[in-house]
């Protein structure tokens, strides 16, 4: 069942789909806001975890299927329309984040600390790719945005940061461990995804760290540090060693459970049996006490 979420954020009205798989208790999955992922990447896991819960998988604003304003995007957006969207819930509600939306997940925890029962955090990050790849050099990024956003030169970087060869690439560099699980299907589907109309606006605040809802890593494991609800931490074993030291200074907090599961960045998408039985141990685990 797919639906639509109007959300007003004080400027301009978004319109996001969303979907629901199974009955039950609410257990929202958020995919990574990243440049070729969307909701469908969480499908698997969802129908696997549907059989005695009902799984909503939504959009962010920017990627997937929602709106694509030609703007400049920031983490609050993300945050505001995460903080909206819980509250359709009338009941604390579960919840599994991927990439970034793991720091806005925590963060939104941190201001409402009754919204979320449980939290399952796929592969976290909270840096952008190239300030986590080269280092932090905001001058740098944000020049870099600036030119992705400019009317000539910005379409020509889109199209080769988009283009099948490159995406195809990364997808096998970074985010897919097994090669023969990047399928012609799945590969059209991440393509068109960064093609559609004003893509790159967001894509280009993901890529230069302009959606980083956290300064440092520091403020990153404070968030955690002062969530409430039992956290669990899933990191593929072939993560890659940037995004790794990440994750692992995470794993050090007491009130953050860690499972190793096979895969990479997207492992979710590419192993969902192994990683609905570890997100179905930790709500079962965490909830017995």
């Amino acid at each position: 069942m797919t639906d639509v979420f109007e959300w007003f954020d004080g400027k301009r009205r978004w319109q996001a789909p969303y979907d629901q798989i199974g009955e039950g208790s609410p257990l929202l999955c958020l995919p990574a806001p990243s440049t070729i992922s969307t909701r469908q990447e969480m499908r698997g896991l969802a129908e696997r975890l549907g059989d005695a819960r009902a799984v909503v998988r939504i959009d962010w604003p920017g990627f997937g299927d929602t709106d694509r304003a030609p703007m400049r995007y920031r983490a609050r957006l993300y945050l505001g329309f995460l903080a909206a969207f819980v509250e359709r819930f009338h009941e604390p509600v579960d919840v599994i984040a991927a990439g970034h939306a793991a720091g806005y997940a925590l963060d939104v925890a941190r201001g409402a600390p009754g919204r979320f029962s449980h939290l399952a955090l796929l592969a976290p990050t909270w840096r952008g790719p190239l300030p986590t790849a080269l280092g932090p050099r905001p001058r740098t990024w944000r020049a870099l945005e600036a030119l992705m956003l400019a009317p000539l030169v910005g379409p020509l970087l889109h199209a080769a940061n988009s283009s099948r060869p490159f995406i195809h690439w990364m997808m096998r560099r970074h985010v897919y461990a097994e090669p023969s699980h990047i399928t012609e299907a799945l590969l059209d589907a991440r393509v068109g995804t960064t093609h559609r109309a004003n893509a790159r606006f967001a894509a280009a605040a993901f890529v230069t760290g302009g959606l980083d809802a956290f300064r440092s890593r520091d403020d990153f494991l404070e968030a955690a540090r002062a969530c409430q609800a039992p956290v669990l931490l899933a990191i593929g074993v072939r993560t890659p060693p940037k995004s790794l030291a990440e994750m692992q200074a995470l794993a050090t907090l007491s009130n953050v459970r860690t499972r190793t599961l096979p895969g990479s960045l997207a492992f979710y998408d590419e192993y969902p049996d192994e990683t609905a039985a570890a997100v179905g141990d930790f709500l079962e685990m965490a909830s017995s006490g």
